[in-house]
């Protein structure tokens, strides 16, 4: 089964809430630049990867769009991708004051 969360923060930029995320969990985030997702930063967390992204989706015509249309007033989100994560990873994410939770979805593998 493959587990995403969602998380989102409205007090931090993408940069800040790396640098506090790597901290919590003892990661290391890469930024890396997209057209399409602007400046995000993923760690590795075997077997789970953690993404932080901005909520605004850098658009042609100078306007933004969100990727959490129903949670304006969060500035970035941070993902969760994985089959399993040990829940100290869970408990410590939920303890951090500047996150929130937004979604929780779960798929199985076929193989």
């Amino acid at each position: 089964m493959n587990i995403y969360d969602i998380y989102g923060a409205n007090a931090c930029s993408a940069a800040e809430l790396a640098r506090i995320v790597a901290d919590r969990l003892g990661l290391t985030f890469a930024g890396h630049e997209s057209d399409y997702r602007g400046i995000y930063y993923r760690a590795e967390a075997p077997p789970c990867q953690i993404e932080v992204q901005p909520n605004a989706i850098p658009g042609d015509d100078g306007q933004n769009d969100l990727y959490a249309p129903d949670h304006p007033c969060m500035r970035t989100r941070l993902l969760v991708t994985g089959s399993q994560r040990s829940p100290g990873y869970d408990a410590r994410l939920n303890a951090l004051d500047a996150l929130q939770p937004l979604e929780r979805e779960s798929s199985l593998r076929v193989r």
